[in-house]
């Protein structure tokens, strides 16, 4: 087992290296400019982390007063209760997919294939990820804490009140140490009870209904005390272990419970790990470790295709397309299935990024601004637009052979982020109608030629760049900044030309200049995709 420890701790240096090295410190040199510099980052990092939770508990009080102005540390608490929650219940749901402990390929044959204490080893890999899980909760908590300090304590910051926040973030901090690692614990016990040798707990799903049901009654005992009433009865408040961190008063009570059910949680994972599968989280968790380090090493590309390729792996079932689906459409029924499968939450905000440019423009009044924000709002539906085309592109090889035509294939490949762009930029123009009650109808008739310009000439720009012999390697360029230039034209000269005009010029300029634009676009894009095979 000393061996394993080792091993672990290696482990452990390198990723303490890989934080340092980002810093620009090497602790291998022992020189004294090198000792200095680590006490600068130290007081820097200091000064600079309290500053910044103490910014941030400004918003945190505002937060607060909106929830229960008359009893700010009852609303900690019940913010602290709902996130603590959401996160609960998404470690619970992550627990079920995959293994907790992870382990490397290397951990594969050196530690899951060799006769170890299994316990020692759980226990073991438990402390870097706990500890690197607890930290965003432990900040998160000391700002919850300065924000009830900034409601409860008038007037300014001075030195006495210093000590006044630290002793409210501490106090918070202490108590939610424990309850952090009692629900680690428990995320981690539910994910070993999955990962049993031979055996498959498929009813631990139900375990996520009632920890999620459990939450919320949990959460509805706080903002009602009349919800649970056998407890009322009995005159308990369940929040009461929480909210002690929020509130002045001995902490040795609800330090000590806190303290049980965490050692109840460690106490529980140790019983259990005898008998878990190491190969079993092994096989689970060997994508994952090479995710992450491909990750370190900036190859975004590079992840981004693993990432695709672990989300469209085995564990989902072929997929047979319908029998209306003919000919070219085969391309969009099959670019609908990829982004199913492999949505990510950034592609939520790219799209609640255009929305909220468009539904803003009737509160920016000065042409300079719009311009800046339209340009901005180019770049992002450029990028955005050419991604599938991209992906299509890498797969030369197979997407050349096929029975479609030049004009059918741009078109289906860029026709779902037309429409898609179109709806929510209306939606877009609807709020702000209905926000502003200021109409710009000419402005929004731009919207589609304006759209589809940016959209074709984004596909022409990666297009007029591709090599034939590059795409058998499935290396596709993006886009330029020239190309992003370009497309920052084409939604400007609309916009200035919607300004500079007025009355039935205004109405109709804009919007063929914008059309033009368009039609262009995807006509330039057409031609050079029929002119990949001859570079």
């Amino acid at each position: 087992m000393n061996a394993v420890h080792w091993l672990r701790t290696r482990s452990e240096e390198r990723e303490v290296d890989y934080w340092l090295s980002i810093l620009h410190y090497d602790k291998d040199d022992h020189s004294f400019s090198n000792r200095v510099y680590l006490i600068y980052l130290f007081l820097f990092f200091s000064i600079w982390l309290l500053v910044m939770l103490t910014f941030l508990a400004q918003g945190g009080a505002a937060i607060l007063s909106f929830i229960n102005v008359n009893d700010p540390a009852r609303a900690a608490t019940l913010l602290e209760i709902f996130i603590l929650g959401l996160w609960n219940l998404f470690a619970i749901w992550r627990a079920m997919k995959r293994s907790p402990i992870s382990f490397s390929e290397q951990d594969a044959h050196l530690v899951c294939q060799m006769p170890v204490n299994h316990r020692q080893v759980v226990m073991r890999w438990f402390l870097l990820p706990w500890l690197k899980s607890a930290i965003p909760f432990w900040l998160m908590t000391v700002v919850v804490g300065f924000s009830v300090t900034e409601i409860t304590m008038a007037g300014s910051l001075n030195a006495d009140s210093i000590f006044i926040y630290a002793n409210y973030g501490l106090r918070a901090w202490i108590i939610i140490l424990p309850i952090q690692l009692a629900l680690f614990s428990f995320h981690w016990v539910l994910g070993i009870l999955r990962l049993q040798k031979e055996k498959e707990f498929h009813w631990l799903k139900w375990l996520v209904m009632i920890a999620a049901t459990l939450s919320w009654i949990l959460f509805l005992t706080i903002v009602r005390n009349q919800f649970l009433t056998p407890f009322i009865y009995m005159d308990l408040n369940l929040a009461w272990p929480i909210q002690a961190g929020f509130e002045e008063g001995s902490l040795t009570l609800p330090l000590c419970i806190n303290w049980f059910f965490a050692f109840l949680s460690l106490g529980i994972l140790f019983w259990i790990s005898n008998s878990i599968s190491l190969a079993r989280a092994a096989q689970e968790t060997k994508e994952e470790e090479i995710l992450n380090q491909v990750s370190r090493f900036d190859v975004p590309s590079y992840f981004d295709e693993l990432k695709t390729q672990q989300k469209l792996g085995v564990s989902h079932k072929p997929s047979i397309p319908p029998k209306f689906i003919v000919g070219g459409w085969i391309l969009v029924w099959k670019d609908s299935i990829q982004l199913k499968r492999n949505w990510k939450m950034s592609s939520l905000i790219d799209w609640l990024t255009i929305f909220s440019i468009v539904a803003g423009l009737s509160l920016i009044p000065d042409i300079g601004n719009r311009i800046f924000a339209m340009a901005f709002w180019s770049i992002r539906l450029g990028t955005m637009s050419v991604k599938r085309l991209r992906n299509n592109l890498s797969c030369w090889q197979i997407i050349r052979q096929l029975p479609i035509s030049s004009t059918q294939f741009l078109l289906l490949e860029l026709s779902p982020t037309f429409f898609l762009t179109l709806i929510i930029s209306a939606i877009g123009f609807l709020v702000s109608t209905l926000l502003m009650k200021n109409i710009e109808i000419s402005l929004a008739l731009s919207f589609p030629g304006t759209i589809a310009g940016v959209i074709g000439t984004a596909a022409f720009d990666v297009i007029r760049r591709a090599r034939s012999n590059q795409l058998l390697d499935g290396s596709v360029p993006e886009i330029s900044a020239g190309g992003y230039l370009l497309t920052s034209l084409i939604v400007t000269i609309p916009l200035i030309l919607y300004t500079v005009f007025s009355g039935v010029l205004r109405f109709i300029f804009p919007c063929f200049i914008s059309l033009i634009f368009g039609y262009c676009a995807l006509k330039i894009a057409i031609q050079a995709y029929r002119n990949i095979d001859k570079t």
